[in-house]
């Protein structure tokens, strides 16, 4: 039988029956990796055994810039590949939530079955349609234009590139691209989501 690991963090008071219970009979320390079968009940960050399947547009902004935080550290320590990937994911979750305020819903909809293949995507230019956006980033804003195309070379499947795929230079530049104040690509976004 094939087990996923998952990183567990302990908590006060564990509830009954679960991995956190588990931890503390066994006398486990924090953050030791525990298996868990396939077929095994869900535990969400809040303790309770309810699944969290939907994304609210208040949890993209918050990951958004979650994101971009972790890429600037994950940049300072010089791992340029995580910076990157990061800083496109951080634009990612900002374009959903900027598609929840114009679909004037609270979840992002990549959860119903006959919709799925349109807001499960992970491409950026096709989010940007999705948003309303295509009009308002062009060429008649030159600096964000610009920016935006720095920030549209990132794909999803960057998370498999080799170590070293990014130079210091290409993360540099897709940060700047992502979190210069006056048109970076986040900071505008954030003005509409």
């Amino acid at each position: 039988m094939r087990f996923r690991v998952r990183f567990y963090s302990y908590c006060k008071r564990p509830v009954k029956g679960s991995l956190s219970a588990t931890r503390a009979v066994l006398k486990l320390p924090r953050g030791t990796i525990m298996a868990r079968p396939p077929d095994a009940r869900p535990v969400s960050a809040h303790g309770s055994n309810a699944r969290r399947d939907r994304t609210t547009r208040v949890d993209l902004q918050s990951l958004a810039r979650l994101r971009l935080r972790e890429a600037e550290v994950l940049f300072e320590a010089g791992l340029y590949d995580g910076a990157s990937y990061l800083c496109g994911y951080a634009v990612e979750c900002a374009l959903k939530a900027v598609i929840c305020k114009q679909l004037d819903v609270n979840e992002y909809p990549h959860y119903r079955e006959r919709l799925r293949g349109v807001f499960a995507s992970h491409h950026l230019e096709d989010l940007r349609f999705l948003a309303g956006l295509s009009a308002k980033i062009g060429p008649g804003r030159p600096v964000l234009w610009q920016n935006w195309s720095t920030v549209v070379a990132w794909k999803s499947e960057q998370r498999y590139d080799s170590e070293g795929s990014q130079t210091a230079q290409n993360a540099l530049d897709m940060l700047n691209a992502v979190r210069s104040k006056s048109n970076g690509v986040l900071r505008w976004l954030a003005r509409r989501w």
